[in-house]
This record gives C-alpha cells, sequence and structure tokens, in this order.
C-alpha cells in the first residue's frame, strides 16, 4: 500500500531517506549535498511529496513526487522525480501505488504520471501497467 510520508517523518529520517534520495535522484542532476538540501527544503515546504509502499509494515519503496508545470503549455503533470526501490514489489503493490498516484494526480489537476528511469524492471512494469515507454531523456555535457 503506498501511503504519503509527512514532512515531519521525512526529516526524522533524513539519513535513511537522503541514502536512497542520492542514488535514485533524476538523470539530469548531479548529486551533491546542495542538491539533496534542496530536496529536503521542497519536501519540508509542501513543494514535493514523499511516499512509501509497503506491506505488513514492511517498507518496499520510497518515491518522492512533485507537480510539474510545462512553462509554455501550462500543462500539469505529476512528476515521479525519485524512486528508490528496498525490495522488489509485487505486481499487487505496483497496482495499488499507481491506483492512489492517480488519486493524488487527479485531485491536483495533473494530465499523467510522468518519471525518468534506465531501470529495465520499471520499464517492464510501466509497460505491464498500460503506461508509455517511447519516449527518451537525453543529455549532453556542457
Amino acid at each position: 500500500m503506498l501511503r504519503q510520508i509527512l514532512p515531519d517523518l521525512v526529516v526524522k529520517h533524513w539519513d535513511e531517506m537522503k541514502s536512497a534520495f542520492r542514488i535514485a535522484l533524476p538523470p539530469n542532476v548531479k548529486v551533491d549535498e546542495e542538491k539533496l538540501t534542496n530536496v529536503l527544503e521542497a519536501i519540508i515546504n509542501g513543494e514535493m511529496q514523499v511516499w512509501g509502499c509497503g506491506k505488513d509494515e514492511e517498507l518496499f519503496s520510497v518515491l518522492a513526487t512533485a507537480i510539474a508545470v510545462d512553462q509554455f503549455s501550462g500543462e500539469r503533470n505529476l512528476l515521479i522525480y525519485i524512486m528508490y526501490g528496498y525490495k522488489l514489489m509485487t505486481q499487487d503493490l505496483w497496482q495499488d501505488g499507481l491506483a492512489t498516484l492517480r488519486d493524488f494526480a487527479k485531485a491536483k489537476g495533473c494530465t499523467y504520471i510522468i518519471g525518468y528511469t534506465c531501470v529495465p524492471r520499471i520499464l517492464e512494469v510501466v509497460k505491464e501497467l498500460g503506461g508509455d515507454t517511447s519516449n527518451v531523456l537525453v543529455r549532453l555535457e556542457v
């Protein structure tokens, strides 16, 4: 079951979460302490949400989301900014988590749930859940 983790609990457990977030930041972010502090500030300020997915008091994954507004079209999407898995999740947990995120996204006026990944298992799951994995993020060093 996917549940939102309130900011005060994130702060309390920040050392453990920071380790997971450090590994799972998007590919367009060069990781350093300042960027992780920015993430924490966004969580505390309510700009980002943190979610935990688990079953019977066992945590399987943690993720951070934010409402991403396209600067040109104004379209709102729920961005899965960070996702870190501690254990393999069952299809039931994936489906339940997606339903929770969909409800949250609809309530926030979003059109899509979007995210970045290069993890083959995540791509498989997205396809199994009816998602589109045809887009590719490209990056070049400056």
